[in-house]
C-alpha cells in the first residue's frame, strides 16, 4: 500500500510491551543510493534526545501509528555505524526540481509516496 510521506511523520511510536506512546516520528532517514526510507528520527517522549527507529525495528504502521517491540528499538545514531554515511549525507527529496525527460522543469517535489512494506519511495 503506498501512502504520502507527511503521514508517516509526527506520527506515535507505540511500544507492544507496554502499549504505550515511546517516541514520536519526526523526519524520514533517506538512502539517496535506492530512494529507500531507513528509518526515522525520533523524539522520546520524556527525554530531549533524538533517536533513530530503523526500518527493520518496525512490527507494524497503522493508522495510530508504528507499532515496535519496545523501547530498546530506539537506537543513538553513533551505534548506527552501517548508516552513518546515509546520516551524514543528510539527504532530502524535497525540494528537488521535477524535470522531465526533455528537459522542461515543471516544478519542484513537495511530498512522495511509500510503500509501507518496504518503505521504498
Amino acid at each position: 500500500m503506498l501512502k504520502l510521506n507527511n503521514t508517516l511523520l509526527n506520527k506515535p511510536i507505540i511500544s507492544l510491551r507496554t502499549g504505550h506512546k515511546i517516541a514520536i516520528t519526526k523526519e524520514a532517514i533517506l538512502n539517496p543510493h535506492n530512494l529507500k526510507i531507513e528509518g526515522f528520527y525520533c523524539d522520546v517522549l520524556g527525554d530531549k534526545k533524538t533517536q533513530i527507529l530503523l526500518f527493520q525495528d518496525i512490527r507494524e504502521i497503522n493508522r495510530k501509528g508504528f507499532v515496535v517491540n519496545d523501547h530498546d528499538s530506539l537506537s543513538d545514531h553513533e551505534d548506527l555505524i552501517r548508516l552513518k554515511e546515509i546520516i551524514e549525507i543528510d539527504y532530502s527529496i524535497i525540494g528537488k526540481p521535477v524535470v522531465t525527460t526533455s528537459g522542461e522543469k515543471i516544478g519542484k517535489v513537495t511530498e512522495y509516496s511509500v510503500d509501507i512494506d518496504s518503505l521504498f519511495i
